[in-house]
C-alpha cells in the first residue's frame, strides 16, 4: 500500500512516462496518478485527493496556472501542494503569476532528477506536517469546544438543579412522596397525586396521616413510616369510582452526613393490572390443566378398553376410536395455541406460508365440519360472486375460522343461527362469523382479545383457555388485516376480519 499519492499533469505523454518512471524508481513508496490535461487533472484531484501535484505550466486549453488557481479555490484540494514545471529560463513574471495562483514550488526544464526527487520529498514532508497540524488544530478546537460546552452545561445544571429535580419527580411513572423528620409532607410528584387522590398544594406541611386520610389497609403504610427503615414494603387499597385500586409501596430513608434522619421517601405503584393478570394466569393454568386432563382421561379410558377387551363389537370399537381421535384433535389444538402464545410472548413474528387459495375451498371445509358436528345449530354460508382468490396462509386462517366457529357454538348453548359471511371491502376480503348467543358487554368485547381472558368464567360448560381470540388477532394482523367485534348481551356476537386478495383475483 502506498504511503502517498502524486498527481502528474502534462500534455506530453513522453514527459509523463519519464517522470512516472523517475518517481517509481526513486520514491517507490509514492503512488502516481497521471493526466494529460488540466481538466482531467482537476477531475482526478477532486475524486482521488492526492498528496501533491506536479503540473506543467504550458498546456493547451487550460494552462497549469489556471489549474493551480482552481485547485486552491476548492475546499477539498485547497491544501494540496503544487509544484509548477516551467520552461527553460522562464520569465520571472510567469513565476510571479504562479505564486499568485497558489503554487508552492517551481521546477525548470530540463529537469534534474535529483532535484525533482528532493523537491517532491520536501513537498510531501510539508504536506504531512500540515496535515498533522490541521489534525491537531481540529482536535484542539474540538477539545476547547467540548470543555466550553461542559462548563456551560455545568453552569446551567448548577443554576437549575431544583427545576431538574422537580421535573424528574413530575415525569417519573411511580408515585413519590417525601416527608421530613416529623412525617410532614414536603414534596409529592404528579403520579403520587393521582394515585393518592390528593394535591401537594393542599397537603404540604401536613402530617402524612392527616394528608392521606383514611385508606383501606392504610395501617400498613403508617407502620412502615413509623419504622424509620428503608426497603420496607407495604400495600394498601384506594377506592376510586367504586372500584378498588391496589397500590404497592416501599420506603427509603433520607439521611444526613452523620447518619441522622432527615425524612423518608415513599414510592407508590399501581399494581391493580399486574395482580389482575396474575389472577388470570392462575385461572388459565387451572383451566389449561382441566382442558388437558379431560381429553387425556377419555383417550386413556377408551384406549384401555380397546387394549383389554377382545369382545368389543366393531361398531363400538369404531365409536371408541372416533372419541380418541376427537380428543386427540382437541389436545393438538390446545398445544398449538400454547406454542403460538409462546412465540408471541417471545416477540417472534408468526411464520406465514402464503399462497393462492380460493375463498370457497378455504371456508367450506369448516362450514361442513361444524354443520355435521353440531346439528342443533343452523349454519348459513354467504359468499360473494364471483368467488375471490385470497393470498393467505390457509392453515393459519383455518385456525382463525376454527376459533371463531368454536366460540360461536360454545357461547350459543341453546342452538341458534351461526352465519359465515364474506364480502369485498376496499380491495380486501372481509370474513365474518356471527351467532345468536349470550353476547358481550362493551367492556367484555374490549377485553375479548386479551390473553387468558374468558368472557363468562362462571359458565363451567364453556370450554377453552382464553387464548384463542388473542392468537386470532395476531394471525389477522400478521396478514396485514384488522379484526372487529360487534356484540350485544343476549343478542349475539359478530366477529369479522380482513385478509388480502390475490393480486390476480377478479
Amino acid at each position: 500500500m502506498n504511503d502517498a499519492t502524486l498527481l502528474i499533469v502534462d500534455d506530453n505523454r513522453d514527459n509523463l512516462f519519464i517522470m512516472t518512471q523517475l518517481i517509481q524508481n526513486f520514491l517507490p513508496e509514492c503512488g502516481v496518478l497521471t493526466a494529460t490535461s488540466a481538466e482531467e487533472g482537476l477531475e482526478i484531484a477532486a475524486r482521488r485527493c492526492p498528496d501533491g501535484a506536479l503540473v506543467d505550466v504550458q498546456m493547451p486549453g487550460m494552462d497549469g496556472l489556471e489549474m493551480c488557481r482552481r485547485l486552491k479555490e476548492r475546499a477539498a484540494t485547497a491544501h494540496l501542494p503544487v509544484i509548477l514545471i516551467t520552461a527553460h529560463r522562464a520569465d520571472p513574471d510567469l513565476k510571479a503569476r504562479g505564486l499568485d495562483s497558489g503554487a508552492d514550488d517551481f521546477i525548470t526544464r530540463p529537469i534534474d532528477n535529483q532535484e525533482l526527487v528532493a523537491r517532491v520529498r520536501v513537498m510531501l514532508r510539508i504536506r504531512r506536517a500540515e496535515s498533522r497540524l490541521r489534525d491537531m488544530n481540529s482536535r484542539l478546537s474540538e477539545m476547547v469546544a467540548q470543555k466550553t460546552l461542559e462548563l456551560r452545561q455545568a453552569l446551567v445544571e448548577s443554576q437549575q438543579a431544583r427545576e431538574k429535580v422537580d421535573t424528574i419527580l413530575r415525569c417519573v411513572s411511580d408515585g413519590l412522596l417525601v416527608t421530613d423528620a416529623q412525617d410532614r409532607v414536603v414534596l409529592m410528584n404528579h403520579a403520587a397525586e393521582e394515585l393518592l387522590g390528593v394535591r401537594l398544594l393542599e397537603v404540604a406541611t401536613l402530617p402524612v396521616a392527616e394528608a392521606l386520610g383514611p385508606l383501606p389497609h392504610g395501617s400498613e403504610l403508617m407502620a412502615a413510616l413509623a419504622g424509620r427503615k428503608g426497603g420496607v414494603r407495604f400495600d394498601f387499597a384506594r377506592i376510586e369510582d367504586g372500584a378498588a385500586r391496589d397500590i404497592e409501596g416501599k420506603t427509603s430513608v433520607i439521611e444526613g452526613p452523620a447518619g441522622e434522619l432527615h425524612g423518608m421517601i415513599l414510592s407508590f405503584s399501581d399494581v391493580t393490572l399486574d395482580r389482575e393478570l396474575s389472577r388470570m394466569k392462575s385461572e388459565f393454568i387451572s383451566t389449561a390443566a382441566h382442558e388437558l386432563r379431560t381429553p387425556l382421561t377419555s383417550i386413556q379410558g377408551f384406549s384401555e378398553v380397546l387394549l383389554t377387551r377382545e369382545d368389543i363389537p366393531a361398531s363400538d370399537r369404531r365409536r371408541y376410536l372416533r372419541y380418541i381421535h376427537q380428543n386427540t384433535a382437541t389436545l393438538v389444538n390446545l398445544v398449538r395455541d400454547l406454542l403460538d402464545l409462546s412465540r408471541i410472548e417471545a416477540g417472534q413474528a408468526l411464520c406465514l406460508e402464503k399462497k393462492p387459495c380460493t375463498l370457497d375451498v378455504l371456508v367450506k371445509q369448516y362450514y361442513d365440519s361444524y354443520r355435521a358436528r353440531y346439528p342443533r345449530h343452523r349454519f348459513e354460508l354467504s359468499l360473494p360472486e364471483p368467488v375471490p382468490c385470497l393470498q393467505v396462509d390457509p392453515g393459519k386462517i383455518g385456525q382463525v375460522l376454527e376459533n371463531l366457529l368454536s366460540n360461536a357454538v360454545k357461547y350459543s348453548p341453546e342452538g341458534g343461527e351461526v352465519k359465515i359471511q364474506a364480502e369485498l371491502d376496499q380491495g380486501r376480503c372481509r370474513i365474518s362469523v356471527s351467532d345468536q348467543g349470550i353476547g358481550m358487554t362493551p367492556e367484555q368485547a374490549g377485553k375479548a382479545c386479551e390473553k387468558f381472558y374468558r368472557v363468562d368464567n362462571s359458565t363451567t360448560a364453556v370450554e377453552g383457555t382464553g387464548l384463542g381470540l388473542s392468537i386470532v388477532k395476531h394471525v389477522v394482523e400478521a396478514h396485514g388485516g384488522e379484526m372487529r367485534i360487534e356484540s350485544e348481551p343476549a343478542r349475539g356476537t359478530r366477529f369479522s376480519f380482513t385478509v388480502p386478495l390475490h393480486p390476480q383475483s377478479p
